[in-house]
Parts: structure tokens; C-alpha cells; sequence
């Protein structure tokens, strides 16, 4: 199964999973642990104060396939007018359930508690191509009565961009007036039916570091929300049984995976059996 990568944030147990895709993975330099270790095994690189790994490039040797993709950063990271809030969720479910739970745009109003279930349907959606490795959704929806998009944007209508870029980067950036939030994740497995989700939080409103223990506790009870969702989906019917227009992003998300994985692993075997003849 390929290398072995250690992924690890500041403060974060480390936790190791195999991988063989020649792409740019996501995980988080811990100041405890020796940087020269990474660099004799692994292609690493920095970005917005997060490290990636390349697992099929050996840096050592200066050999292996390098990452095919570019690795991606906000906008909002380097705009002056947001401030960023970060953190972690150990979860124990499949990486891939919870980032397309993520892209599906129909929970939003349905499961969360910002939502507006009185109006839940979004509108006008429109689903593009980014690139080889991205995709984005864009679409609208009634604000909720009780949410910050109704009472500090006082905004009666929602505009949401929900982007992924693979293997495991969603972004959901929205827009109520003049006010913006986006929230940037990353999703890895550590076991079968295990993953961290890391989470970036971008807002250009209420920007005093006094808000931040706010937003930290929106994202609390939203992760919450979300975990009772997926805890609640029967493994036989964790890629769904039926789909809708409204399960655009995340079925391009996967179109897209098993374009550039599942068919590369498969041609990558064939060519190591004939290999071995």
C-alpha cells in the first residue's frame, strides 16, 4: 500500500494511514517532532501556515511521481480585511462521508441549526469546473430568521459557493450583504472507519479576537450537528440509494476521485502484474 505518512497538527496525536495517490495531502507540521524526518522520507511543502505531503515523491533519492495537482489556499488567506479561526475534530467515520456531507447543499438548512427549515430548497444553482482537480457549486437560499446572515447581514437571501478541490479540501464561502464567511476543511483517514477533520474559519465581521470564542462554539455546535447526521447513515447505504440535482457537488467530487484514483490505482496494478510477469 505505498508509504507510510505521519500526519500530525500542533497539539495533535499523530496518527498514520498508507496512501499511494501522487497528489498533495494535507497534514500539519507538530513543532515536537524532527522536520529533517519528514524531509528524508517524504516531498513536503508549506502553505497559509499548514504543511502537505507528496507520498510518491521521495525526496531523499530525488525520485517517484510527483504531485500532479496545486496545492490550494484561500483567497481570505491573504486578504487583510478576514480574520481566521482554526481547529480539529477526531470523528469515527469514512474521510469521504464526511467531506461529501460537506458538499451536499441540501443539509444546510435541514440539519443545521442556522438553517431555515421554513425554506429549506435552495435556487438558481449552478455547477462549474475549475479544474482537472475542482469543482465549484454555486447557489442560493432563504436566510434563516435566526441566523448572523438575518441579523448582522440583514440579508433576507443567502449566495453560497461550495467548492472542492481534491482529495480532501471543501470550501464553503457565504455571502449575506456585506458580510462574508468561509470555512475552509480537510478531511484524512486514520483508520477504516476513522478520520480528523481540520477546519479553517475565515470572516470579515466582528473581527476582535473577542468574537473568536463565538465562532468557536458555532463551529462546535455545527460539527455536533453534523456528526449526529452521519452516525445516523447505515454503512450499506453510505453512497446513497437515489440522487437529485441538489447532489451535484459532491457526485462531481466523486466523478472526479474515481477519475484520477480509483482508475489510476487500477492501471498502476496492471502495470505492476505485467511488470512481475
Amino acid at each position: 500500500m505505498g508509504k507510510t505518512i505521519i500526519y500530525v497538527r500542533d497539539g495533535d496525536e499523530a496518527a498514520q494511514t498508507p496512501h499511494t495517490d501522487n497528489i498533495w495531502e494535507f497534514a500539519v507540521y507538530n513543532e515536537a517532532m524532527s522536520f529533517a524526518k519528514w524531509l528524508d522520507y517524504h516531498y513536503i511543502s508549506g502553505s497559509n501556515g499548514d504543511v502537505f505531503v507528496c507520498p510518491t515523491y521521495d525526496y531523499n533519492s530525488r525520485s517517484g511521481i510527483q504531485a500532479a495537482n496545486q496545492i490550494y489556499t484561500p483567497p481570505e488567506a491573504n486578504d487583510s480585511s478576514f480574520v481566521r479561526i482554526y481547529g480539529t475534530k477526531h470523528i469515527k467515520r469514512p474521510n469521504f462521508l464526511i467531506t461529501e456531507n460537506v458538499l451536499d447543499m441540501m443539509h444546510i438548512s435541514y440539519v443545521h441549526s442556522f438553517g431555515n427549515q421554513m425554506s429549506p430548497i435552495p435556487y438558481e444553482i449552478k455547477y462549474e469546473d475549475t479544474g482537472d482537480y475542482s469543482g465549484k457549486t454555486t447557489f442560493y437560499y432563504t436566510a434563516g430568521p435566526t441566523s448572523m446572515s438575518s441579523i448582522i447581514g440583514n440579508a433576507k437571501q443567502v449566495k453560497v459557493e461550495n467548492e472542492f478541490h481534491l482529495p480532501d479540501t471543501t470550501v464553503t464561502r457565504v455571502f449575506a450583504g456585506n458580510i462574508i464567511k468561509t470555512i475552509v476543511t480537510n478531511c484524512y483517514p486514520v483508520g477504516k472507519n476513522e478520520s480528523i477533520l481540520h477546519f479553517d474559519l475565515y470572516r470579515n465581521f466582528l473581527q476582535f479576537p473577542i468574537f473568536n470564542s463565538l465562532f468557536q462554539m458555532q463551529m462546535d455546535i455545527t460539527l455536533k450537528e453534523d456528526i449526529d447526521i452521519i452516525n445516523g447513515i447505515y454503512d450499506s447505504h453510505i453512497r446513497g440509494f437515489m440522487n437529485t440535482k441538489y447532489d451535484v457537488t459532491q457526485l462531481k467530487y466523486r466523478e472526479k476521485w474515481n477519475r484520477h484514483f480509483v482508475n489510476e490505482k487500477k492501471n498502476q496494478t496492471k502495470k505492476n502484474n505485467l511488470d512481475n510477469k
